[in-house]
């Protein structure tokens, strides 16, 4: 076994650094928090959830003033309502007056009346003649001949290419009618067949022709008329 290699020789260092030890070992065993520190701070926290609390209450609080408010403004409408609607179901019920002289000038007037009549004349006035102006006005609608006769043409056009195609269709049928009879036609698919093969001449006059073309020509020569 090796030993350390520094080794303390002063044994007043060995001593004090022992009972520091000894004293360090003792506190950290020993140790506890203020018990006037702890106590503050759970004043503290108190103070705060009971300031959180009432807020919370106040809170509640406002918002059921502000509801009975609202339902108390709400009411008052409602009954002003009512109010007014007797006030008139009773008014309609008195008897009325006849209508007089003094009743009529005492009856309240608009202060602009006889201005908005002006101007409700001006109004009719301009209007009347707009109105004459417009009738004068020639139309401005001059080509009205031309496109009446442009449009004449389309519809004869569009007549012609209506039957003009409904003719074409009927043709086109009765051509695939033939067709559809001709080759279910076993005569046809007889000539049809004659028709594709080439012609020959045997024992045919033709035959002769080509085989002895002199004597043929010495016969076939006619007299010539003077």
């Amino acid at each position: 076994m090796r030993g350390p290699k520094y080794v303390e020789q002063d044994i007043i260092k060995k001593v004090c650094y022992a009972e520091q030890f000894q004293q360090h070992k003792f506190k950290l065993l020993n140790t506890k928090s203020d018990p006037h520190i702890s106590k503050k701070h759970i004043l503290l926290d108190n103070d705060k959830y009971q300031q959180i609390r009432a807020n919370k209450f106040y809170t509640k609080l406002q918002v059921d003033l502000q509801k009975e408010q609202r339902l108390f403004k709400e009411n008052a409408k409602i009954l002003n309502r009512i109010v007014d609607i007797g006030n008139q179901k009773t008014f309609s019920s008195m008897p009325k007056k006849s209508v007089t002289r003094q009743s009529s000038a005492n009856s309240i007037k608009s202060l602009n009346l006889s201005y908005r009549k002006q101007e409700a004349k001006k109004i009719v006035g301009e209007n009347e003649k707009l109105m004459q102006r417009l009738q004068r006005t020639p139309s401005s609608f001059r080509n009205k001949d031309t496109i009446l006769k442009d449009y004449k043409k389309t519809l004869e056009l569009k007549n012609r290419i209506s039957k003009y195609s409904q003719q074409n269709q009927q043709k086109m049928g009765k051509i695939v009618e033939r067709l559809t009879k001709t080759t279910t036609n076993p005569k046809y698919s007889k000539m049809n067949q004659s028709r594709t093969t080439a012609p020959t001449y045997k024992n045919s006059a033709l035959s002769k022709l080509r085989i002895e073309p002199d004597t043929q020509q010495q016969k076939l020569q006619f007299p010539r008329i003077k």
